[in-house]
């Protein structure tokens, strides 16, 4: 009998310390400031299309300033939509973490094919037939196409082609082989 009373009188302390030390917490949390942004690039090693200053500079001129403010008012579904309107990012997942800082997780479009046509207009062509355009600091190393390839978007186009796969017999077998 005094065994069960020492064992309730356990729990009962544990569960009052749990929520006395999630009290203190959850204020804590309600007043930090976000000091920092740590932007991870998952894919790096593979395509090197963006870096974490381009996406930090994509922040600053699209977005109000995080650093200082509280991490409460910072809006990460606002974010990962601003950074995914970037046309090499596939995509992004924002959070805050208990430091204080905003993370930013990051996956870039893998393009299987580089496209010149014949007009010289170049793009690649991601696994989802996502049409990515040539950035001068990086060239991914994919197959090359060139020659008489129709194109059937304007040569600044960025997304999904018009037509899935592209119009006529010819870019029809050519998609099916770059998309396979």
């Amino acid at each position: 009998m005094l065994k069960e009373h020492k064992h309730i009188i356990s729990w009962i302390g544990i569960t009052l310390y749990m929520v006395i030390a999630l009290s203190f917490t959850s204020k804590k949390s309600g007043q930090l400031l976000c000091n920092g942004i740590e932007v991870n690039i998952l894919d790096s090693a593979k395509n090197r299309f963006v870096s974490a200053l381009d996406i930090t500079d994509v922040l600053e001129v699209n977005h109000k300033p995080v650093l200082g403010y509280p991490l409460r008012e910072i809006n990460t579904l606002e974010i990962e939509k601003i950074i995914e309107n970037q046309v090499v990012v596939k995509r992004t997942e924002a959070y805050k973490n208990i430091h204080g800082k905003l993370c930013i997780d990051i996956v870039q479009r893998e393009p299987v094919i580089r496209v010149i046509d014949y007009r010289g207009n170049s793009y690649y062509i991601d696994k989802e037939g996502f049409i990515v355009p040539i950035f001068k600091k990086y060239a991914s190393h994919v197959v090359v196409a060139n020659g008489y390839i129709p194109a059937v978007m304007a040569s600044n186009y960025r997304g999904h082609s018009k037509t899935s796969p592209p119009a006529g017999p010819r870019t029809f077998r050519c998609w099916k082989i770059y998309t396979t």
